[in-house]
């Protein structure tokens, strides 16, 4: 049905998610997705942000491109994901693809507890 989820304020690890009117509660210690785009759809790309909710700092990575070191300035900083329709990101808990590792697609408001802050590096793929 391709209904809009919106996120509503984070108060003591607990989110409030509304989809159709209905309200929802979920934990913020796991993955939050949203439907809402900020990074076209057709774009052959995937966002970063430094923030919950895609914000704060952005750092941009075409598909095909990737950071064996995501640098000083974004490691263990990242905290949302955007990607456009046909992309993914692959993160690497560590730099040189090291380390624990998970695939995203779409848009993740929240990366979750346990990859909040911890990405040092990125593969970014586009069909």
């Amino acid at each position: 049905m391709g209904h809009a989820i919106r996120q509503f304020g984070l108060r003591r690890g607990f989110v409030v998610l509304v989809a159709s009117g209905m309200c929802l509660p979920a934990w913020a210690g796991g993955p939050i997705a949203s439907s809402a785009d900020h990074v076209d759809e057709g774009a052959h790309a995937c966002a970063f942000y430094e923030h919950i909710n895609a914000t704060g700092k952005k750092l941009y990575l075409d598909g095909g491109r990737a950071f064996r070191y995501v640098g000083s300035a974004w490691n263990d900083k990242i905290s949302s994901i955007q990607c456009g329709r046909n992309c993914s990101a692959t993160t690497f808990q560590h730099r040189d693809y090291g380390g624990a590792r998970s695939t995203w697609t779409g848009n993740i408001l929240y990366v979750g507890d346990s990859w909040n802050d911890q990405i040092s590096s990125i593969q970014v793929t586009c069909r």
